[in-house]
């Protein structure tokens, strides 16, 4: 790693710290500026955590460059801990955890439809990941699967129109998730969810910490 990709990582740890909408915004200058290579290398050098408030701040309506360039194991890795932001979003209410999962399914699978191999490279990392299935599945519990019309035009950013896409990546995946989603209650599978992105976060706290005491 580069000395200057490292000073690009720190200073966007430390934007992101105060919003994750600026640091996505940095990215951006970082690959305009200095191309896309460039900004892989610098949010390679991120911490998981950062990564995932960055694509928090953003959504299918305007994505994050980091959701298109990102890795597929980085991007299922960043799916893992997501979950760990989702208790302040719901004390200020308004905003559940299926609408949390589903914009950034939304931004990672609606935005950039033209290269499926790369689109389902990812599925298959998230789906690979501990709880990755019980992600995928989280916005469509209660969902009418009979209501799906196969041969109309789904609604664009509808329910419908992310279940086709995931579909047509890797069919076996969306029966996992159709399944998935008429068996598994949602407040379970919410609380899963949750404790697994906190142990992990845990995890990386106990590793930054442990890093401060290592010899020089």
């Amino acid at each position: 790693m580069s000395q200057e990709v490292a000073i690009l990582a720190e200073k966007v740890v430390a934007i992101t710290r105060e919003s994750g909408r600026n640091g996505g915004d940095i990215l951006e200058d970082i690959a305009s500026a200095e191309g896309d290579q460039k900004m892989i290398a610098v949010i390679s050098e991120l911490d998981i955590m950062s990564v995932a408030k960055i694509l928090r701040d953003f959504d299918a309506t305007i994505p994050s460059i980091a959701a298109w360039l990102m890795d597929p194991e980085t991007i299922g890795e960043m799916l893992d801990v997501e979950p760990s932001y989702w208790e302040n979003e719901l004390e200020k209410g308004g905003v559940t955890a299926q609408d949390s999962v589903k914009s950034m399914l939304s931004q990672i699978f609606l935005t950039r439809t033209d290269d499926e191999e790369r689109q389902a490279e990812i599925l298959d990392a998230i789906n690979h990941s501990e709880t990755g299935l019980l992600y995928l599945s989280l916005p469509f519990i209660g969902f009418d699967f009979e209501s799906i019309d196969f041969e109309e035009e789904p609604v664009s950013g509808s329910d419908e129109e992310l279940l086709l896409m995931i579909k047509s990546l890797r069919e076996p995946i969306y029966k996992a998730i159709v399944a998935t989603s008429k068996n598994g209650d949602l407040e379970n599978i919410e609380a899963i969810l949750k404790s697994q992105a906190n142990n992990i976060r845990v995890g990386e706290i106990s590793s930054d910490t442990d890093d401060m005491f290592e010899p020089l």
